[in-house]
């Protein structure tokens, strides 16, 4: 449910420009005062009237800050842009209905990143305090990360808010825990629910453990949140089988593989012989 990603190429000016399709500068910004969203968003409708090329690396992490930062979902933020055309202004509005709107505070912390900036000091305590904290993954935990490439964050969240994340998303799906006939629907996405906000889903993903473990494996408080789906997984019956998406790797294995985590947030105990979970 929640994955961090640090800021490892934000810093510093951009000097990829398109040759077919001229961008606007990434400190070009509208209403809502987001650097690099005008950018994103006319690179957008330039790659659907076949105006421009896909952008440099450095381009596309910004854009994938940005989305995320917002409050939005990554494939949820591309498919409005292809499949609705918008104008600026509209896809700005679509931002603030859809995420009730980004904090002046988060923004202030997009636009430090993406001009190459210092963050403001309310940011700059923030993250100090997350660096000061005491460990939440032991030295036993961190010798199984670096052996196994995973390690199991125990309480990551409060019960409470476990718990208002389930009752969210059973209430999104139209079903009950306790009636297993309900679990059983079509879904074009496998296990994947497209469902990206709500408050349940943000206080969780702001858990100042869950932070502190990924900043511990990171060596860095300086993350951002991704804006992910949420998942359920229900067990296997005559004319169900699991729908996937099946094992797969969300990086390229070719050598060297670079660094990358991700993180699931289980709402629910999924024993092996019960194995579903929201």
């Amino acid at each position: 449910m929640t994955l961090l990603n640090p800021d490892v190429s934000s810093r510093g000016p951009d000097r990829a420009m398109n040759s077919q399709a001229a961008l606007p500068p990434a400190s070009e910004a509208g209403s809502l005062g987001i650097s690099q969203l005008k950018r994103l968003w006319a690179r957008a409708m330039a790659t659907q009237q076949r105006r421009s090329h896909a952008a440099s690396k450095h381009d596309r992490h910004r854009d994938y800050l940005v989305i995320h930062a917002s409050g939005l979902g990554l494939e949820q933020t591309m498919n409005y842009l292809a499949r609705q055309a918008p104008s600026f202004e509209e896809f700005e509005r679509w931002i603030v209905a859809t995420t009730g709107g980004v904090a002046p505070s988060q923004i202030a912390r997009i636009n430090a990143a993406v001009a190459g900036a210092e963050y403001p000091d309310d940011i700059k305590r923030w993250l100090a305090a997350i660096e000061a904290s005491s460990p939440v993954l032991s030295a036993d935990d961190l010798a199984f990360w670096h052996e196994h490439g995973y390690v199991v964050l125990h309480d990551a969240v409060s019960s409470a808010s476990r718990e208002a994340a389930e009752a969210a998303l059973w209430d999104h799906l139209g079903a009950r825990a306790d009636d297993p006939e309900s679990w059983y629907r079509s879904c074009d996405h496998g296990i994947m629910v497209q469902y990206f906000q709500h408050p349940a889903f943000d206080a969780n993903r702001r858990s100042p453990r869950i932070h502190k473990a990924f900043a511990q494996l990171w060596g860095s408080a300086d993350l951002w949140v991704t804006t992910d789906r949420v998942g359920f997984n229900v067990p296997e019956r005559e004319g169900r089988k699991f729908p996937g998406p099946h094992l797969h790797w969300d990086v390229s294995v070719k050598t060297p593989i670079p660094f990358g985590t991700a993180g699931i947030l289980y709402l629910t105990d999924t024993p092996p012989s019960k194995a579903r979970s929201p």
